[in-house]
């Protein structure tokens, strides 16, 4: 049972499943808020801009109803419209649109991916949507939000208005443009405060939903198991492409014995063969090695092909332990190594008897 609980954190491929999926932590408040308050602010800061093209839309519009508004001229008043109402509108839509866009990749990061524009069948199951709606901790936490934002909201509005409560008493005595000026400025103030609250409550929705995301990622010990199996291959097929890469590997080795020139024993246990190749190397190499039982089918295939096997235990252990197939003689061991080599040449001058 214990298998079948998901309690073991996602592995990498794990979220990175989840995210070529679509399937990451995002809260839609946080993205929601962002462009209302953008919009807020981009709008206090060109407002002096909207209002100056409002006011050139108004005069050219009315100045050509009252000069001549004939069929001749429809179409460039119109163009002059659309033109004017563009030059207000862009800023904003561009500014929101760029907010949207940097509220989103800030909380998921570039994301790409077409699996979530698949059709499936259960994203539209009225059954389950039905389930969803009513039995969903989500349903819950979503009508547990709205309250508080509705309480949040209305506490607020109440506690900015009230401190504005002498303001508007004053207000009475004051011209028109006055009390629109304090009216604005109240309004303002109420909605800078709720975005600013929303904005909390979008940080805190973002961390619930990476939480709920971490949940849902969760694996039991049985699918890391078949992961890992995916993803490396079954253990015991991967015990024996090694053993197979080892058998293959002797094999090279031992047919690199009979081109060897010296073998080195101790004389039992360590068996290293060594060849120079005087045109290409600056020193001797090692083209095979081994211990015990590898040590005597080297010795073996050595007899076989009239290699001299000379025996020194202490070279033999120093070149067994500290050096690796294909590896040239280090400088320490150039002499010993040197003398062996003599000793070899002066076997061949005399037929190696």
């Amino acid at each position: 049972m214990a298998d079948q609980e998901k309690t073991q954190q996602a592995t990498e491929h794990q979220r990175r499943e989840f995210r070529k999926r679509g399937e990451i932590a995002k809260s839609s408040e946080l993205v929601s808020v962002s462009v209302l308050f953008a919009g807020i602010l981009i709008l206090t800061i060109i407002s002096a801009y909207i209002i100056e093209n409002y006011q050139h839309l108004q005069f050219y519009f009315f100045s050509h109803i009252a000069y001549d508004l004939n069929p001749s001229n429809k179409g460039v008043v119109g163009a002059v419209i659309f033109s004017t109402l563009m030059k207000i509108l862009f800023p904003i839509f561009l500014t929101l649109m760029i907010v949207a866009v940097v509220a989103n990749v800030a909380q998921t990061g570039l994301l790409l991916s077409t699996e979530s524009l698949k059709f499936d069948w259960s994203k539209i199951n009225p059954l389950k949507k039905a389930k969803q709606l009513f039995f969903s901790k989500d349903t819950f936490f979503e009508l547990f939000k709205s309250i508080v934002k509705l309480f949040v909201i209305g506490f607020i509005t109440f506690a900015t208005a009230k401190s504005f409560v002498g303001l508007i008493l004053e207000s009475q005595e004051r011209q028109i443009d006055d009390i629109l000026h304090i009216t604005g400025l109240i309004i303002f103030r109420i909605l800078i405060n709720i975005l600013m609250l929303l904005l909390v409550l979008g940080f805190v929705d973002f961390i619930y939903q990476k939480f709920k995301m971490e949940e849902k990622m969760k694996m039991t010990h049985q699918e890391i198991k078949d992961e890992y199996k995916q993803l490396e291959g079954d253990p015991h097929v991967k015990g024996k492409r090694k053993q197979k890469q080892r058998e293959m590997s002797m094999n090279r080795m031992m047919q690199a014995v009979p081109n060897s020139d010296v073998i080195v024993a101790n004389p039992t246990h360590f068996a290293v063969a060594l060849k120079y190749d005087k045109e290409n190397d600056y020193a001797p190499k090692v083209v095979a090695k081994g211990a015990d039982l590898v040590a005597q089918k080297i010795k073996e295939i050595g007899r076989n092909n009239n290699i001299p096997i000379v025996e020194n235990k202490p070279l033999a252990r120093n070149l067994f332990w500290n050096l690796e197939i294909g590896d040239s003689i280090p400088a320490n061991l150039f002499k010993a190594v040197a003398e062996l080599f003599a000793y070899v040449y002066k076997l061949d001058k005399k037929g190696r008897k």
